[in-house]
């Protein structure tokens, strides 16, 4: 009989010693897999298929429910092969890596608005990397957060110092949460239309406004 372990409050590995904070060498991998199986609440719909030359920011895949919402190549090369499963179950899309790495340009600028800001996550590919809370499913496009919750560190056992790791794009994360000028205001709460309670004066203040604050 095998003997489990029920645990409650996690683990803590008795390792001696710390990971040297310096990067050895920088690995470009041959083959890259898009596995939509990553993705909680995604139900992959292919859009490339074997033997497609894709770029880096190509999308692979679309949300069959959201079509909006898609899964890009992080390298570009050419489709070599899609892995499928049990009835035909889309596993993942194999991507092998080009020598030379060409890119989507989605160019780089201030949004100047919440919707735009959205656009640009959504055709980027970036929007499936948003993970709403309590459920840890991707977050829908068509909701309005209460708030946005950036985490700085990562719990996983042996995870990198997330300060060393990406001390070389501190500009680009304080370029994300400058976005923070982007204020919400919904109906439901700040300008009800109706002030009745009953389902019909809710579908009424179901909705939203972007402003951005100076």
């Amino acid at each position: 009989m095998s003997n489990n372990l029920a645990l409650k409050k996690g683990l803590d590995v008795p390792i001696k010693g710390a990971a040297k904070p310096e990067v050895i060498k920088t690995v470009s991998p041959d083959i890259v897999a898009v596995k939509p199986t990553d993705i909680h609440g995604l139900v992959p719909r292919l859009l490339v298929k074997e033997g497609d030359a894709v770029k880096a920011g190509s999308p692979v895949m679309a949300d069959k429910q959201r079509p909006e919402i898609l899964l890009t190549s992080p390298v570009s090369g050419t489709v070599q092969q899609i892995v499928r499963g049990e009835k035909r179950k889309l596993l993942a899309v194999l991507v092998k890596a080009s020598a030379k790495q060409d890119y989507v340009d989605f160019g780089a600028k201030a949004p100047a608005s919440a919707a735009e800001t959205k656009e640009l996550l959504l055709k980027s590919g970036l929007w499936v990397s948003l993970i709403q809370r309590p459920y840890g499913v991707m977050a829908s496009p068509d909701l309005t957060p209460k708030a946005i919750f950036v985490s700085s560190f990562n719990t996983a056992p042996l995870a990198a110092d997330s300060e060393f790791a990406l001390a070389d794009a501190l500009t680009d994360i304080q370029a994300g949460i400058d976005a923070a000028r982007i204020k919400i205001v919904s109906y439901g709460e700040e300008l009800p239309i109706d002030t009745a309670s009953n389902e019909e004066a809710w579908f009424k203040n179901r909705r939203a406004e972007f402003k951005r604050e100076n």
